[in-house]
């Protein structure tokens, strides 16, 4: 089976996790493609709208890996990967969404907030010809121990003459999983990677065995922010 293992990111957490209180507070970050994408699950949050248009043009529950950059000046691009990048490359291609922290660092609930991201031109990111996505309010959880692993949003999701809202929930990194024991953070001699202060499963729904190649993919149990804690397997 699949497995992602990011050993860094573990091991910033753990530090994090027993670091001294008087730490200075993290800024707001999120995880680089260095790391791999997040896996996302869409959730309908409102009516289809679009003459004719049923839940084969925007499904109630579906899946999707984006990856996020940061750049200078607090630049941040992200893109979905189920479009394709375009070749040669170009920076100002509609398939990239760009966007800002609202703060340099995590308000009182530890979140740091990205308002939108959009294309060059002020639009929605485009994967294909009247497929897009348009993301509004990107939440990341952001502490010394979290560190951007996690963020919901909201998107409207467009596909031709269809359009529908949805609510997100993301997480880093994205692991493809059998069992539940395949997502433990603490097994040994390879650990999922996947931050312990977050409560997962092996979720095999079909968005997610649609978006892993039929694999299973360690997602939270609950709703954002997730953080009820890695349970043991009974």
């Amino acid at each position: 089976m699949k497995r992602t293992v990011l050993t860094a990111l573990v091991a910033a957490a753990a530090l994090a996790a027993t670091g001294c209180g008087s730490m200075t507070a993290a800024d707001c970050q999120l995880q680089s493609s260095a790391n791999g994408p997040y896996a996302l699950k869409f959730t309908q949050a409102g009516a289809i709208t679009g003459a004719g248009c049923t839940t084969a043009d925007t499904p109630d529950v579906f899946g999707d890996l984006w990856t996020f950059d940061p750049y200078d000046n607090g630049l941040i691009v992200a893109y979905p990967n189920s479009g394709p990048l375009p070749d040669p490359p170009n920076a100002a291609d509609a398939v990239y969404g760009k966007g800002k922290f609202t703060a340099g660092f995590p308000d009182a609930d530890q979140l740091c907030t990205v308002p939108a991201l959009v294309n060059d031109a002020g639009g929605p990111m485009t994967i294909a010809p009247g497929v897009t996505y348009a993301p509004t309010n990107v939440v990341f959880l952001n502490t010394a121990l979290y560190l951007g692993t996690t963020f919901k949003a909201d998107v409207t999701y467009t596909n031709g003459a269809c359009s529908r809202p949805y609510t997100v929930q993301a997480i880093i990194p994205a692991v493809a999983c059998t069992t539940k024991e395949d997502c433990d953070p603490f097994a040994q001699p390879f650990s999922s990677g996947i931050n312990s202060a977050y409560d997962t499963d092996c979720n095999q729904e079909t968005w997610a065995t649609d978006l892993m190649g039929g694999d299973g993919l360690c997602f939270f149990v609950g709703e954002f922010p997730g953080t009820g804690g890695w349970k043991p397997v009974q």
